[in-house]
């Protein structure tokens, strides 16, 4: 069993780990209490089953488990003569009870999780189709990936849109002369054909994404209440939305930032902030992005700028190739950085594994800015 995996309902309907909360036996407790100092990322969520479990033990009808009690009660025959048979015999009637209680809250905890999940699922579902009217109209199309893998549709304008396990994608039938709008919820990769005179919009509850014809994800996480789109290639506009009474015009901006290759944004429903960064995974846009004056310090380069060997080239002319490779700004805090030389193999290495084999090198240290990269003298 991978418990690494289990989310609150999970823990809560574990018989295994309801005995270590009731201390009802010495192995699970000693189990779960070396489970969880060893998984310290799971804390929340244990915190938050532990919670749920004391509310449900809390409501148990206290009618039903005395009438539960006082059956085992009169199923047992009590002896006066025998401290030790009473004793034995209290001992039953009390794992018993334990038992009984543990079953019961086991399958109440079960029903109460599923309840929960049906009305939630069932208030966000009303509340996204509801939105979606409102910006679609009536008369609207839906694709659910209700596999297990991701799947590709295909929109009527050429847009391809990859969306993954257990989303949604709400659009109309035929998009409209001067826009292209659709509905998500979940997570989906898309690739919209280009068109100027037809934006293409991406909505979830208050937040739009407007690009005009580029590559880039949106991924939204219900729970955590967040949005997080990333851009591949192109340029994207990530915004809130403003309803004007019934006259809508959906793609009225109130506050946002635009997002070109190899950035992100993450935008928090609660706080309404928008928190811009660098993808976790820059990809190469350019793939001739080597100046002239950094092939003459190569060694080895092939077409797609993976298998490359310097040797002596200024930090300055490195710094240039990836600017160019990856659409990223890169900074130094000190002029004197751009005099160092490199020599060394990056071939085959990500963005940060050739900065970090960079920077070792000449013992400098880089971190993140936002959307930018700051080499800096001091090492991080």
């Amino acid at each position: 069993m991978d418990y690494k995996l289990y989310e609150i309902e999970d823990f809560v309907s574990d018989e295994s780990y309801l005995r270590y909360y009731f201390k009802l036996n010495n192995a699970d407790i000693v189990f779960w209490q070396n489970w969880i100092s060893t998984h310290p990322e799971k804390l929340d969520i244990v915190i938050c089953a532990d919670n749920l479990i004391s509310i449900l033990f809390l409501q148990l009808p206290e009618e039903e488990f005395q009438k539960e009690c006082e059956r085992i009660r009169e199923s047992v025959k009590l002896t006066n003569n025998s401290s030790k048979c009473n004793n034995t015999q209290s001992a039953k009637i009390s794992f018993r009870v334990k038992q009984y209680r543990f079953h019961w809250l086991a399958a109440a905890s079960v029903l109460f999780i599923m309840l929960i999940g049906i009305v939630y699922f069932l208030q966000n579902a009303k509340r996204d189709d509801a939105i979606a009217v409102e910006i679609l109209g009536k008369n609207k199309t839906m694709e659910e990936n209700d596999s297990k893998l991701p799947q590709k549709f295909h929109l009527e304008d050429g847009t391809v849109v990859t969306l993954q396990p257990g989303s949604r994608l709400i659009y109309p039938p035929h998009f409209l002369k001067n826009k292209r709008e659709v509905y998500l919820t979940g997570e989906a990769f898309f690739e919209v054909s280009k068109n100027a005179q037809r934006p293409f919009y991406v909505y979830y509850n208050n937040l739009v994404t407007h690009v005009l014809g580029t590559s880039f994800n949106v991924k939204i996480d219900k729970k955590k209440r967040e949005v997080e789109v990333s851009v591949r290639t192109g340029r994207v506009e990530v915004s809130e939305r403003i309803s004007e009474s019934r006259d809508i015009k959906c793609h009225v901006k109130n506050k946002g930032v635009v997002l070109t290759p190899n950035q992100k944004v993450i935008y928090k429903e609660e706080t309404k902030n928008f928190e811009s960064g660098i993808v976790d995974n820059p990809l190469p846009v350019n793939l001739h992005g080597t100046s002239a004056s950094l092939q003459q310090h190569t060694l080895s380069k092939d077409a797609d700028n993976e298998n490359l060997i310097v040797k002596e080239a200024p930090i300055s002319e490195i710094i240039k190739s990836l600017e160019s490779t990856y659409q990223i700004t890169i900074e130094v805090d000190d002029e004197k950085i751009n005099n160092y030389h490199f020599s060394g193999d990056i071939s085959n290495m990500n963005l940060f594994a050739k900065l970090n084999t960079i920077c070792k090198a000449v013992g400098i240290g880089y971190e993140i800015k936002g959307t930018k990269i700051l080499m800096s003298s001091h090492k991080g």
